[in-house]
């Protein structure tokens, strides 16, 4: 274990690092840059602090690579989370099987990892903000705006740009740049989805059980169900949280992206136009969208049947409602952050947008290369030489043709990563800082 162990970030991760990094021996040191550590934690759970779920395994995780995830998790189990916590003085309350601290304040859980913190004499530097890593001759170099931590180990623990709390402006990526890392540009994920059309105002604060079906190109993706809250400029709630990542992806992607909403989801079309046949008939009176009181909210009953009068056809649009999803929130809106492109060494495969790319195994010697040292130019007689060996009998064009393949892959992963062209020279991968053009 290093001795001098520097973490920069004082949330969740960053204590938790902290405490086992001490445990295990490290003088440890964390640098947050707010006035108190824990600021998102606070938050979680509506100030209720849902630490872990009893149901954990890789399919939880949205990654194109769920064996790593799996191995991931077989390191620190959901026991030993709950374990760790019943040590630290959390009386867990499950919530079918979402845990809870009984005290159901995200407060307690913070002052008991800081409590362990200090315990373990981990030093935790408060309104300290890291500008700079870099590496140095024994280990790093952590610069903030008025000093600097020399370092055996540095854990970043910054979190992504999620959530309106100070703090969350992804600081990750600019350290990974610093430290020639590869890095994911951040997405937002589980978050509200902005859709196209003008009726948004009508339905805003309506909240209804509804199943929504994800439909990329018309293609079927992924069906949630739960309570939806339609907005004003499209719709939110858990089912839509659930979905977002993927219709992210599919609108960075220039992809059409659609959701299929079944706001009655209790009954089958045929079903309900029964049941609407059925009201007519014991109440002749009524107007056909005076058939739906009772059934769906007020606000939404105008907007969803318009001038349709017949049972089956009310029956159709409650049940098949689509809308254009044109994009996702703020990151401020946002609960979490998806990436962009990383390598994996172990399995020598590409992600891009969390999705495995097939590459051949020299496409991937070249941008292994290339990404691990950004705005290194190569020529095309270096990388032959680098990639396919001097013995290779092959012409420079091979370069020029595995260039445009992996262009061609990795496409619009990132207006903050590319593979430029050096007219007449070669090569290089080129990494913009985060919120710069590339």
């Amino acid at each position: 274990m290093a001795k001098n162990v520097v973490i920069i970030g004082g949330g969740a991760s960053g204590l938790m690092a902290a405490i086992w990094a001490s445990r295990l021996g490290a003088a440890v040191t964390v640098l947050e840059k707010n006035d108190k550590p824990g600021r998102k934690l606070l938050a979680t759970g509506n100030g209720r602090c849902n630490f872990t779920n009893r149901y954990q395994d890789a399919s939880c995780y949205r990654t194109g690579n769920q064996e790593r995830a799996s191995r991931v998790l077989e390191q620190f189990t959901e026991q030993d989370t709950e374990q760790f916590f019943e040590q630290l003085g959390i009386r867990i309350r499950s919530r079918e099987g979402w845990l809870y601290p009984a005290s159901e304040q995200a407060q307690s859980v913070l002052d008991l990892l800081v409590l362990e913190a200090r315990f373990r004499k981990v030093k935790i530097k408060t309104r300290e903000t890291a500008v700079a890593v870099e590496k140095a001759e024994n280990g790093y170099l952590v610069r903030t705006e008025g000093w600097q931590y020399p370092a055996d180990s540095v854990i970043i623990c910054c979190g992504s740009c999620a959530s309106q709390i100070a703090g969350s402006d992804g600081d990750t990526l600019r350290f990974a740049d610093q430290l020639q890392l590869a890095s994911i540009p951040f997405s937002p994920a589980l978050c509200p989805l902005r859709c196209k059309g003008n009726q948004f105002s009508s339905w805003a604060g309506v909240r209804v059980r509804a199943k929504i079906t994800l439909l990329v190109e018309n293609q079927e993706i992924l069906t949630e169900q739960g309570e939806m809250q339609l907005t004003d400029y499209g719709v939110s709630g858990i089912p839509v949280f659930q979905i977002s990542r993927f219709a992210v992806r599919a609108c960075m992607q220039k992809k059409r992206a659609e959701l299929l909403v079944d706001f009655f989801p209790e009954l089958t079309e045929s079903e309900l136009t029964a049941e609407l046949v059925r009201r007519q008939e014991i109440c002749p009176y009524k107007a056909p969208k005076e058939l739906l009181i009772g059934l769906l909210p007020e606000k939404l009953i105008p907007v969803l049947i318009g001038k349709k009068k017949t049972p089956e056809e009310m029956a159709g649009a409650i049940k098949s409602y689509r809308l254009q999803i044109t994009g996702q929130t703020d990151f401020g809106k946002a609960q979490v952050c998806a990436g962009g492109i990383t390598l994996d060494p172990e399995q020598r495969v590409a992600v891009k947008n969390g999705e495995i790319v097939e590459l051949t195994a020299k496409e991937y010697d070249l941008i292994e290369l290339l990404v691990k040292n950004p705005r290194r130019v190569y020529s095309r007689e270096n990388l032959m030489d680098l990639v396919w060996g001097y013995t290779y009998a092959g012409d420079y064009r091979t370069v020029d043709v595995h260039i445009k393949r992996l262009r061609e892959k990795l496409e619009g992963v990132s207006d903050q990563w590319r593979l430029k062209t050096v007219w007449g020279v070669g090569y290089k991968f080129e990494v913009s800082p985060a919120g710069t053009p590339g």
